[in-house]
């Protein structure tokens, strides 16, 4: 990606309107799913937008606009990122986070985008200062090396959609976790991302005894996101490889890790039943210990 190139193009859709000669570019977002470009530019009376792929450019209804709703809500889509900033909109944007953040941004999953896009690009306190001439308060402190990776998404019988998402924190690997939201809910990875300590919190499946780990991929790996085991079925498939203490071990677990409402005993002609809630009450971290062994 040729960053100056994508400016310069932008700069001359804008500037071959001579309504727009004094207008500066605050900051370009990429949206990779399109691979489409959009600068919001503006000047000191008004704000637009001016997009590559049709070279149109549109207004901002200023009154409507703020960095959180429009900067950062954004960014909080899947695929999109950052890929400038004017250092006095810098200014304007780090003045914004020192005042509101945390109680009054509701979109700190694109914060956190603008953060990383800032720390990557060497965007300094010191930096943004030499170009304004005056103090700007230091919001690097609020940025988080988090990252969030959604690897599927699938509608479940419930009328809701089921989400793995692999969660990273300083550039490695934490938790691999399944969780469900409301089939309406577009922001995905900002409701993961504000509930990432929940999640980083998680049981380990791989601290979990043989059975309940058995008992938790049957469940994700239904089709009704269910496990059924009866008395045959325990005999037939089960017993070779457990005993009844390892039953006994699994209702220690079911109270250990409060799982009594997702995993039964003796329930009609069933002797274990895993219920569709289970997928989401662990972290599975099985491959990163694996990795970790193989580093070692």
């Amino acid at each position: 990606m040729d960053k100056e190139k994508i400016k310069k193009d932008l700069e001359d859709i804008l500037y071959s309107d001579e309504e727009y000669k004094d207008f500066k570019i605050n900051y370009i977002i990429h949206y990779k799913d399109n691979d489409n470009y959009e600068a919001v530019v503006s000047n000191n009376n008004d704000i637009v937008s001016v997009f590559l792929y049709n070279k149109k450019i549109e207004p901002i209804i200023e009154p409507l606009y703020s960095i959180d709703n429009d900067v950062f809500e954004t960014l909080e889509r899947l695929d999109t990122e950052i890929i400038y900033a004017r250092l006095d909109f810098n200014y304007s944007v780090w003045n914004y986070i020192n005042e509101y953040y945390p109680d009054d941004i509701n979109n700190k999953y694109g914060m956190n985008k603008y953060l990383k896009y800032c720390k990557e690009n060497n965007i300094t306190k010191e930096l943004i200062e030499k170009e304004v001439k005056t103090e700007v308060p230091d919001v690097m402190k609020y940025y988080k090396n988090r990252e969030v990776k959604i690897l599927g998404t699938w509608e479940t019988d419930y009328a809701d959609i089921a989400v793995n998402a692999l969660l990273m924190e300083n550039n490695k690997k934490i938790a691999n976790i399944i969780t469900t939201f409301d089939l309406s809910n577009y922001f995905l990875k900002r409701e993961l991302y504000d509930d990432f300590d929940y999640y980083k919190s998680l049981p380990k499946i791989s601290k979990c005894s043989k059975l309940l780990q058995v008992i938790y991929d049957n469940v994700c790996e239904s089709e009704s996101s269910m496990c059924h085991i009866t008395n045959e079925d325990w005999e037939e498939y089960y017993s070779d490889n457990f005993t009844n203490k390892d039953i006994e071990k699994l209702k220690e677990e079911v109270k250990e890790y409060k799982l009594d409402n997702v995993i039964t005993f003796d329930d009609a002609e069933y002797k274990i039943i895993g219920w569709s809630d289970l997928e989401t009450r662990f972290n599975d971290d099985r491959n990163f210990v694996k990795e970790k062994e193989r580093e070692r």
